[in-house]
């Protein structure tokens, strides 16, 4: 997944999805991503994140 490996195009899409803005972003930590991929044509995936703000605040 192009998110677990790009930083940056993490912090663009939590961006949009939480209203945040990227320069409030210190750190993406990715905790456990699982794949699921059975099938070849599955495309599911769960990422499990914690978002590291300025000013000492966390998302979980």
């Amino acid at each position: 997944m192009a998110f677990t490996k790009n930083e940056t195009a993490l912090k663009s899409l939590l961006s949009c999805f939480l209203n945040i803005p990227v320069e409030e972003m210190k750190h993406v930590e990715i905790l456990n991503p699982m794949q699921y991929s059975e099938r070849i044509d599955s495309k599911l995936t769960v990422l499990d994140l914690k978002l590291h703000l300025n000013g000492q605040r966390n998302i979980s």
